[in-house]
């Protein structure tokens, strides 16, 4: 944009001097011109001279006639012709565009027909016509003057308070008849484009997806319509002013337009000139106006490189940034991706970034619209920082403790309020409750009663079991609140145990007490290696053999969502509302996958987990899903009826591990720098929606993200890194992100 600013000025400036250039050539073609200097002259030394008076004095000649400088009769007619233009062009808008789009939006009803007959009288009436009857007018009627812009007694005296005042009495008149023609002739072109607009189907989608009449009209159509009618800013400036000479001749009005006549008429060449002059940068300057407006108005519009580069049908597609990735060569970066929160709030720094990193940021928003956070600190050496609660891992020699945030004003400042002794855990809210559930190697839960002032012990809902998840998703249905915890089922594997992990799908009623196990309903359990023992053939997982990646785990499955599909078209819907699906991280060595199962409802309660089927009758596990190889965070938007992404990018998971740039962690596809945001209407077709964040080299992870709706905001909190990070693994930051207006990515 700043690009396109600094073209457009320049090529501005050009236009401006070949104007002014051919305007002095002009005037002086007449008999009688007076040139400003010796008749054998070259007409372009008589130019550059003029110009040179203008630029460097403010002098435009002298003027033959009045026997005076010319700017002496055009400065106080100049700014007084300025008023009532501009005023003449506000009204025009501040009048045209809401009856335009009542109009449009009620065609053919009485009010539609009496204002479109205005916009054909109006245009079809000349404005000294307009300005005539309304002299008789109001004289015959009412025994007025109106014409002038001035009583008599402020006529000649200088500028007061008193004279501003009179002059803003005498200019309804003169606006409203020099506006009709322009009004009449935006309400025509905005009515017509307004109601093609209106039956176009991305209208007709966006009124599928739920939005608001007012909002659809504002956001989408109203702003195309406006295009082309913003488009004659620059033409219609001009004319207002020159249109209204006889106008202002009729009522008398002391602006340019009377003058400009009578100077042509007595061959008053600098005079004339100077008024052209004037004129012309009025019309350049307003067509310059009128295309940075249509760059606000279209975001579609994109001013990149020097070109215009135009997206989707909507017109509400996010602006464009240049994001150094980590793929950028040096000197070089993206230029069109859009990056929707870069900018964060550090919730919590770790004090110890070699030996205390920091874990699974789950985010909530309450109806009173505080927010609560939850995280972890894990690591060697949290012990060392004397926490309060802590919970030490069964696989590696490291503590963990919970911690608890609120903020209550949009996530600008962060209050901690409590540690607590389980990892991985999730906040959620049931009843008049906050919980938080994870796992202590067993599944502990506490909760508040007072919006997360004060907190409970922690409950444990299972013993001398070996759980696992995340903060992923939580969904509600039948008054009953849905999450996926992960039960490892056996211990034959040595390193990361995802091959033996079960999802298992917990079912509590939103109004019980969930610190009792007895409230809780489990899935059935299926591990994944009783649904693939070894590998898939033709799809090529796993990817990489143990040796080749020093030491790969055996794939599988884990950090599970869970959703429903609620459009009785899905293929996978189930219209009784108990069929809930898994969306899994798929531990495979390759990118761009999710796994999936699915659990039904019984009728007896119990709920089973099975695989979901393909129409053809064929089984399946894996699914396309940006950045599944990683753990991603799911919510679905009642409003649009569409399910949103939060997931990790890769880039560069076909080098081999041999061959990876230093800072690299673990395998090829565990990349953690790019946060994306996806959507969907159906989980299986995913649009890009931008870049939520991104670090500035591959240890500044942005990775591990939840999210929460907060109106039309979507609130992320990420685990995160800075350049003190061990290893995008093993950050020191948890952020908040803020990514505004999500539901106008929509394309």
């Amino acid at each position: 944009m700043l690009y396109h600013f600094a073209q457009r000025s320049v090529f501005t400036l050009i236009v401006l001097i070949l104007s002014s250039f051919t305007i002095f050539v002009i005037v002086q073609l007449p008999p009688g011109g007076v040139p400003a200097r010796p008749v054998g002259e070259p007409v372009y030394v008589q130019y550059l001279s003029w110009m040179n008076q203008i630029v460097t004095a403010g002098d435009f000649g002298w003027s033959r006639g009045w026997r005076k400088p010319v700017w002496d009769l055009i400065e106080e007619r100049i700014i007084l012709t300025a008023v009532i233009s501009v005023s003449a062009l506000l009204l025009t808008y501040v009048i045209a565009v809401p009856i335009s789009i009542y109009s449009a939006t009620h065609p053919y009803t009485w009010a539609d027909t009496l204002f479109s007959t205005f916009g054909i009288l109006g245009m079809a009436t000349p404005n000294f016509l307009l300005a005539l009857l309304a002299l008789v007018f109001l004289s015959r009627t009412f025994g007025l003057s109106a014409g002038g812009l001035f009583s008599p007694e402020y006529l000649r005296g200088p500028w007061s308070i008193g004279k501003i005042l009179d002059l803003i009495s005498h200019l309804p008149l003169p606006v409203l008849i020099v506006g009709t023609a322009s009004t009449a002739s935006v309400i025509r072109v905005l009515r017509a484009t307004l109601m093609d607009e209106l039956e176009r189907p991305y209208v007709k989608a966006a009124r599928a997806r739920g939005l608001s009449e007012i909002r659809l009209l504002l956001k989408y159509p109203v702003r195309m319509a406006l295009n082309p009618v913003v488009s004659t800013v620059g033409t219609i400036l001009p004319l207002i002013v020159s249109g209204s000479v006889i106008t202002a001749i009729v009522l008398g009005l002391p602006t340019v337009g009377p003058l400009l006549v009578r100077a042509i008429l007595e061959q008053d060449t600098y005079l004339a000139a100077a008024i052209l002059l004037l004129l012309s940068i009025l019309t350049i300057v307003g067509n310059a106006l009128s295309d940075f407006l249509l760059a606000a108005l279209d975001p579609r519009i994109r001013f990149i490189n020097g070109g215009e580069v135009k997206s989707s049908a909507l017109p509400s597609a996010p602006p464009t940034f240049s994001v150094l990735l980590p793929f950028s060569k040096k000197g070089k970066t993206m230029s069109k991706v859009p990056l929707l929160a870069n900018d964060f709030v550090t919730v919590y720094e770790s004090p110890n970034p070699a030996g205390a990193y920091c874990y699974t940021p789950g985010i909530i928003r309450l109806d009173s619209g505080r927010l609560v956070a939850t995280m972890d600190l894990g690591g060697p050496e949290v012990d060392k920082l004397n926490p309060t609660q802590r919970f030490e891992h069964p696989r590696h020699p490291y503590t963990f403790v919970g911690k608890v945030f609120t903020s209550d004003d949009g996530g600008e400042t962060w209050v901690h309020r409590v540690d607590f002794p389980v990892m991985h855990a999730r906040p959620f809210l049931a009843g008049n409750r906050i919980y938080i559930l994870g796992q202590a190697n067993d599944l502990g839960i506490l909760y508040s009663e007072d919006e997360g002032e004060t907190w409970s012990q922690t409950f444990m809902l299972t013993e001398e079991e070996q759980w696992h998840q995340s903060a992923c998703n939580v969904w509600y249905a039948n008054d009953c609140v849905y999450l996926v915890m992960e039960r490892r089922v056996s211990f034959d594997v040595k390193g990361w145990p995802v091959h033996e992990m079960a999802p298992v799908l917990l079912r509590g009623p939103v109004d019980a007490d969930l610190t009792r196990r007895e409230n809780w309903t489990f899935a059935s359990e299926l591990a994944f290696k009783d649904v693939i023992p070894d590998g898939v053939d033709l799809v090529g997982f796993p990817f990489w053999t143990p040796y080749e990646t020093k030491g790969m785990s055996p794939m599988g499955w884990l950090e599970t969502n869970v959703v429903q599909f609620v459009d009785p078209d899905h293929v996978w819907c189930d219209p009784t509302g108990h069929t809930f699906h898994l969306w899994m991280r798929a531990h495979t060595g390759g990118t761009g996958y999710a796994a999936i199962a699915k659990i039904v409802e019984q009728d007896d309660g119990s709920m089973t987990t099975e695989l979901e089927t393909v129409p053809s009758g064929q089984q399946v596990v894996y699914v396309p899903c940006p950045g599944g190889q990683m753990r991603f965070h799911v919510l679905y938007d009642e409003q649009m009826k569409i399910y949103w992404l939060l997931s990790s990018l890769s880039w560069d998971s076909m080098t081999h591990i041999d061959k990876l740039p230093p800072g690299r962690y673990n395998l090829p596809n565990n990349e953690r720098q790019v946060l994306a945001l996806h959507f969907s209407k159906n989980m299986m077709d995913w649009r890009m929606a931008g870049v939520v964040a991104t670090g500035n080299s591959p240890k500044e992870a942005r990775h591990y993200a939840s999210m929460c709706f907060d109106g039309e905001d979507i609130l992320v909190l990420s685990r995160s890194g800075d350049e003190k990070a061990k290893n995008a693994h093993d950050g020191n930051l948890i952020t908040f992100h803020r990514v505004k207006d999500f539901r106008d990515l929509v394309y």
